[in-house]
């Protein structure tokens, strides 16, 4: 019975951690777009570009900050509060050095830019690593416990402080200074409410007892996450530095393009699932059960985005970017069929974290960023379509190994895996061939934009259909979600 009640409290937890969360990322997104639009009409594309230029500084720094152990503080079960401190102390220590060697190495970033402001535009902006010392413990914890309510409101009130401390001096006409204290207040108030939120502070009772294995873990996932950073990066360098500033220019929209529709589920399935999937480290059952649940949703809510952006692509590349970027659209259907196997690869990963598989996360991602990297050197020589086919290949190649090793750690068959995720594959598939035949049928409409919006309409109705068809209990389980997800809690 208690074990029953356990798993209906972590179900619901999880259920309205989701719903604050897609409330949170979408009402953030929809603030920064308003505010965005605002404040560039009293800011200079040179204030845009000084402010980015400062931040990718910053960011390199913010990358090494962490060490991955929020991750690790996440996963471990047997962390006590001396740990905690110890972990605070260890990651501010290094922050302040970071902060230093910023603030040191801040003149040479300007001339490397040969744009003087940067120098105080970095100094000022690094005050945000420290900022972030502050609530880092505290965002582990309440993700740890799966608490997205109050580190959402957390969040929310660092954006909504950010925005009128942006807008009121950009008015004003303090050019990038705006961006800069915008960013410092939404670290200051946000990382203070973390605080708040968690009732944690630092205290000066340590313990050393298993430092190294905690370390040791997260170090491999901070190298993990630095590996999933830089190879995008270095992929587009290598692109630039064979084929040019055109095929370059090609290729990163392509590949921007082509990510819209999982960005937000890769952000949400990542920070959901980990303490989940952490919680029932040892319990194999119930891990295997919300693994491959998961699994299912992500699948419904994504793969027919991916394909279906492919079917329209033309359409859609014309309609958004103009007829002048026609030439980018098959590498836009590369990387969307390539982004099917990156959203069918999202749950795997949190689930060997938990399982304690950094090692293995970590081998496997150096193994992939060479490979794809040397790939792209090869096709290079060839042109930028050759590039995009060998990076689809190695792509897909490593993310299928990364599905493989999650099933194996949970004793999943690939049977079981394909018939968990068939409704939304013959959905997809049922799709797929309805918006074909109507393209094949050349349906005359006088707009781009008309055809795009009856193949969508087409093929949206398509898919529901089939996947409420195939899956017979579907509608019910997300009755049972909505209502979850806005019932109020039960009196303690």
């Amino acid at each position: 019975m208690a074990a029953k009640q356990q798993g209906a409290d972590l179900r619901t937890r999880a259920i309205k951690s989701l719903g604050w969360l897609l409330s949170f990322r979408l009402g953030s997104q929809v603030l920064s777009w308003i505010v965005t639009i605002y404040i560039a009409r009293f800011l200079t594309p040179a204030d845009y570009g000084i402010f980015a230029m400062a931040l990718t500084v910053v960011a390199g720094i913010e990358l090494l900050r962490e060490l991955g152990m929020g991750s690790a503080i996440i996963q471990r079960k047997d962390l006590t509060a001396q740990h905690l401190n110890t972990i605070f102390w260890i990651v501010a220590i290094v922050s302040t050095t970071l902060v230093i060697v910023l603030w040191v190495g801040a003149e040479l970033a300007a001339s490397f830019y040969a744009e003087p402001r940067l120098f105080w535009v970095i100094r000022i902006l690094g005050l945000n690593v420290l900022f972030n010392v502050v609530g880092f413990i505290p965002y582990s914890l309440l993700t740890k416990e799966i608490d997205f309510r109050r580190r959402s409101v957390a969040a929310m009130m660092g954006a909504l402080s950010s925005s009128v401390v942006a807008v009121i001096l950009a008015y004003q006409g303090y050019g990038v200074w705006a961006l800069i204290a915008g960013q410092l207040t939404n670290a200051a108030i946000f990382n203070a409410a973390l605080v708040l939120a968690a009732r944690w502070l630092p205290g000066f009772q340590l313990s050393f007892q298993n430092m190294g294995a905690i370390l040791k873990f997260g170090l491999r996932l901070g190298a993990v996450s630095a590996i999933a950073l830089c190879s995008p990066i270095t992929n587009r360098i290598l692109v630039g530095r064979f084929l040019g500033g055109s095929a370059l220019g090609l290729f990163t929209m392509a590949e921007a393009l082509a990510e819209v529709p999982h960005k937000l589920s890769s952000a949400v399935i990542h920070q959901l699932s980990l303490p989940i999937f952490s919680k029932l480290q040892n319990e194999d059952a119930e891990l295997r059960k919300y693994f491959l649940k998961i699994t299912k949703y992500v699948a419904l809510a994504t793969v027919p985005a991916q394909i279906g952006m492919a079917l329209v692509a033309h359409d859609l590349v014309v309609l958004l970017l103009t007829a002048e970027w026609a030439p980018m659209v098959t590498l836009f259907q590369i990387f969307c069929v390539g982004n099917l196997f990156h959203v069918l690869s999202l749950p795997p990963y949190p689930l060997l974290t938990a399982r304690g598989r950094a090692k293995t996360l970590l081998r496997l991602n150096v193994a992939a960023a060479v490979v794809t990297a040397a790939a792209i050197v090869l096709a290079a020589q060839i042109n930028v379509l050759a590039v995009a086919i060998a990076w689809l290949i190695a792509f897909v190649t490593f993310k299928i190994a990364l599905l493989f090793l999650a099933l194996r750690e949970m004793g999943i068959t690939g049977r079981s895996y394909i018939r968990n995720i068939s409704a939304s594959l013959v959905g997809t598939l049922v799709m797929s061939a309805a918006v074909l035949t109507s393209q094949s049928a050349s349906i005359g409409f006088s707009q781009e934009l008309e055809r795009l919006a009856f193949e969508i309409a087409l093929g949206i109705s398509v898919y529901l259909a089939i996947v409420f068809w195939v899956d017979t209990k579907l509608a019910a389980e997300i009755r049972g979600i909505a209502r979850d997800m806005v019932r109020p809690p039960a009196p303690s």
